[in-house]
């Protein structure tokens, strides 16, 4: 199942477009990456939400010292994160959640673009 939000294989994307170059949107990463979306998404239908709603209000049930911070370019996702508050998960939606793999396939950014992201050093350098 593909959702309005899947972002395809790296191959079907634009030439201009950045993610090309990402390793997760790459070869096999891309394909364990879409099935765990799938299996997201189906979760999420059966709370009756969308999947970014559902994994927000996951997070959000971990405890009082998480905050999800979603990002966004458009206002209808904007809104459905909000909505995100709504989505109550019960004990049976916490543990399909829990059970998911806790991180996807493939680096989030190509070596070039990782200093200070994924342990690459820091973005920022404190002196005293």
């Amino acid at each position: 199942m593909r959702s309005e939000r899947d972002n395809g294989r790296g191959e079907d994307l634009g030439e201009d477009d950045d993610r090309r170059h990402c390793p997760r949107f790459q070869g096999d990463n891309c394909q364990k990456n879409l099935d765990l979306v799938a299996r997201i998404t189906d979760i999420a239908h059966d709370k009756g939400c969308t999947a970014s709603q559902f994994a927000l209000a996951w997070g959000m049930a971990q405890g009082d010292n998480v905050v999800p911070i979603p990002g966004t370019r458009r206002r209808k996702y904007l809104d459905e994160n909000v909505a995100a508050n709504a989505v109550t998960l019960d004990a049976a939606g916490l543990r399909r959640g829990t059970a998911l793999p806790g991180r996807h396939d493939g680096r989030h950014r190509p070596p070039r673009d990782s200093q200070g992201v994924e342990g690459h050093g820091p973005l920022l350098s404190v002196e005293d």
